[in-house]
């Protein structure tokens, strides 16, 4: 779990300093992890309780959102590579937040105005993402799809059902539910 806040910490850092990102330490943690959960190790799974601060709720939300995204993808029978590309695009999902970090952390509702550039955050993901040689294009499609919904309602393009990768919609429904239990700015958990 410390690795994977170090990672995400690193990661964010040189994403907002424009640096070239590396995927390669991204998945090595994401296999250290698969590895971990088919030996039957849930430990990981219990630090996904853990308290964070205002300030590092991001990194946390990150690995968070990775660890039970491969928990999930292992209970649905994927393969490795499935799993794989699962937990990368889980662990890339929240990248384009840097973005926007000023807006996000604000201790009080956000405006229209304000959530609606935070609603840009996926398409700065794949800004970003564009930039890493070799990135499989399903990792950045369910990265640009994890705040699509069924209905949708969703964003950033409105897509409807089958239109949404199901990697993106295993992550939307995590990235939901890790919100809503852990402490944010703006609320507290529910």
């Amino acid at each position: 779990y410390a690795q994977g806040i170090q990672l995400v910490t690193q990661l964010l850092r040189d994403a907002a300093e424009r640096k070239s990102l590396e995927l390669k330490p991204i998945k090595e943690l994401v296999e250290e992890v698969i590895n971990c959960f088919v030996l039957g190790d849930k430990t990981l799974l219990v630090l996904f309780h853990q308290e964070e601060s205002a300030d590092n709720y991001l990194y946390n939300h990150i690995v968070n959102v990775m660890l039970i995204s491969v928990a999930v993808g292992l209970r649905l029978g994927y393969n490795k590579s499935g799993l794989n590309e699962l937990g990368l695009a889980a662990f890339l999902h929240d990248i384009g937040m840097v973005e926007v970090m000023k807006i996000a952390m604000q201790p009080r509702a956000l405006s229209v105005e304000e959530h609606d550039r935070i609603k840009e955050h996926p398409n700065y993901s794949v800004e970003l993402l564009s930039k890493i040689k070799d990135i499989p294009k399903i990792v950045v499609d369910a990265v640009q799809q994890q705040h699509e919904r069924i209905n949708g309602e969703g964003y950033p393009r409105g897509l409807k059902n089958g239109e949404i990768s199901e990697y993106a919609r295993i992550i939307g429904a995590i990235d939901v539910y890790e919100a809503l239990t852990h402490n944010r700015p703006y609320r507290k958990q529910l």
